[in-house]
């Protein structure tokens, strides 16, 4: 099962929706070193292949209940330094763009100060394509509303909808990371694209930067003739390799 069938069958099987699963998904059962732990309708503890050390343990995923309040000395202070926080970062005017826009907003945002990278970093400015992968191009186009992850005022889980086409799906929408690996990275403006492919990496339970920026290697060393299509090929059997970067 992918990393989303198996958190469904383990609640359905346990009769209880609260239930939280940590799980990996195909990648971490063949090992993977860019395996993640998956959980909560795609989040995932990405980077370091943790989800590989499950898969060499046999191991698919842990389930947990909380069923005790966790003890507190004071709790009334602790809403009340919790309230006052809530209200600072509600005004801050990054948090600000986050709830509407979600994290994908930093790419309309980034570039200007050439903080998106681009091409396998080997391109500066690629203003075109941080305009359309973007937080408030997906608002605009294929988010649909969705609830907040547990216990956070800030929003920003993006949850799209893409209708029709090649890259029809559903589910969670990439952060801005994603956008980047996905898209800017491998010089990728469409943004159902992205999302396509965010979806995809998740249910394997494969970490979306590490995987976009193995992407973004292997096409520029195909550029370059490092590597040619017989190796390309064997990188992705079935598939007839392009030297396009577009």
């Amino acid at each position: 099962m992918d990393s989303d069938q198996t958190q469904e069958a383990i609640c359905a099987e346990l009769g209880d929706k609260k239930i939280k699963v940590a799980c990996i998904g195909v990648a971490g059962e063949k090992q993977v070193p860019l395996a993640c732990v998956m959980n909560d309708e795609q989040r995932a503890a990405g980077r370091g292949g943790a989800g590989a050390v499950m898969g060499s343990k046999n191991l698919k995923a842990i389930a947990v209940r909380g069923s005790m309040k966790t003890p507190v000395a004071d709790e009334a202070r602790l809403r009340e330094i919790s309230k006052e926080l809530r209200e600072r970062l509600a005004h801050h005017p990054v948090v600000s763009l986050f709830k509407p826009y979600g994290t994908a907003c930093l790419m309309e945002h980034g570039w200007v100060s050439g903080d998106v990278p681009n091409k396998n970093w080997g391109k500066g400015v690629w203003r075109e394509g941080c305009e359309v992968l973007n937080g408030r191009v997906m608002a605009e186009t294929i988010l649909v509303p969705h609830a907040a992850c547990q216990g956070c005022f800030i929003h920003c889980a993006r949850w799209v909808k893409i209708d029709e086409g090649r890259f029809a799906m559903e589910g969670p929408g990439p952060e801005y990371e994603t956008c980047a690996a996905f898209g800017t990275m491998l010089m990728n403006d469409n943004l159902e694209a992205v999302c396509w492919a965010n979806d995809l990496a998740n249910r394997y339970g494969i970490d979306t930067i590490s995987t976009g920026s193995a992407i973004a290697f292997a096409m520029e060393a195909y550029e370059k003739g490092i590597i040619g299509r017989e190796e390309a090929a064997a990188i992705s059997p079935g598939a007839t390799p392009t030297p396009s970067w577009r």
